[in-house]
Order: C-alpha cells, then structure tokens, then sequence
C-alpha cells in the first residue's frame, strides 16, 4: 500500500487535477493500492475539494479522495489525544490561529 498525502494551503482551482496526476502516477509506477489524502492547512473552511471529475466527448472519470482540514479540528481534543500525530495537528491549528491574529491587528492598526 502507497500512502499519498498532498498538503494544501491556498485555494487552488487546479488541486484535484493535481492530486489526480499523482494518483495515476503512483498507480502507474507502482500498481499498488493508494491511500490519498488531502491535508487542508487553511482557515478556509468552505474550501474542501474532494474529487476530481473530467468529462470530454463520452468519456468520464470521477476521482474521489480523502480530505482532513486542521481548522475544523477541535484543540482541547487534540490535546487530550494519545495519538502523536494530533500535536503535529495542535501545532497547524495554532498557526492557522496566529495567523488569524496578525492579519485582524494589521487590518485594525491601519486604520
């Protein structure tokens, strides 16, 4: 089993093209199963792709892939978790929360 992991901070209108490709790259490559996951590091929550779909003259292909968005994620459960990989999670939670704070006191010192 192949394990695909794409972190994504930004929008990207092209991102489940990409995530497609490396799909079928690995498949290709390796003809093994896949796991792909879509680690979605913004505070943009309305943003979760989680599928790729081409349609041309007949043809079609829906690609569905896994996502998991850290700003959704709860802190006081992560900080309760045994699982390692949820402090990994704490510390992107805590910047996307930084982050938040340093955009709101820019925009409200120029003023």
């Amino acid at each position: 089993m192949y394990v695909h992991i794409e972190v994504q901070g930004d929008h990207e209108k092209v991102f489940p093209k990409r995530m497609f490709q490396s799909f079928y790259r690995i498949l290709d490559l390796f003809d093994q199963r896949i796991y792909a996951l879509a680690l979605f590091t913004s505070e943009d929550a309305k943003y979760n792709a989680n599928q790729f779909h081409y349609e041309f003259l007949g043809t079609e292909l829906t690609y569905h892939y896994n996502t998991y968005r850290i700003a959704s994620q709860s802190e006081s459960t992560l900080i309760e978790s045994q699982n390692p990989f949820a402090l990994a999670v704490l510390a992107g939670l805590y910047v996307i929360k930084v982050k938040k704070m340093l955009i709101l006191s820019t925009n409200t010192s120029g003023n």
